[in-house]
C-alpha cells in the first residue's frame, strides 16, 4: 500500500463492523494514514448476521496463503 496506495476498499457494515480488509486497515495505520476507502455493506447488514459471517469467510478464503485444508476447515467451522 505504501507504493501503490489502496487498490481495493475495505468492507464494513453501517455500524462500522469490519467484514473484509482487516490487514489493509492495519497497513494503513502503520503508514500513518488517517483515511481509507470503504464499501458500506448495507445489503449484508440488512440480510443479517449469517450473511455478514458468510462474506467474512468468503473474503478470507481467497487468500493465497491458505491451503486447501485451511479452506475446508474454515468452511466446516462456519454455519453455512
Amino acid at each position: 500500500m505504501d507504493e501503490e496506495g489502496q487498490i481495493e476498499p475495505i468492507e464494513i457494515t453501517p455500524g462500522y463492523l469490519v467484514i473484509c480488509g482487516h490487514l489493509r486497515i492495519e497497513a494503513a495505520k502503520r503508514l500513518g494514514w488517517t483515511e481509507i476507502s470503504a464499501w458500506i455493506r448495507r445489503d449484508l447488514a440488512e440480510a443479517g448476521d449469517e450473511a455478514v459471517e458468510k462474506r467474512l469467510i468468503e473474503g478470507n478464503l481467497v487468500r493465497r496463503q491458505l491451503t486447501d485444508l485451511d479452506c475446508a476447515r474454515a468452511r466446516a467451522a462456519s454455519r453455512w
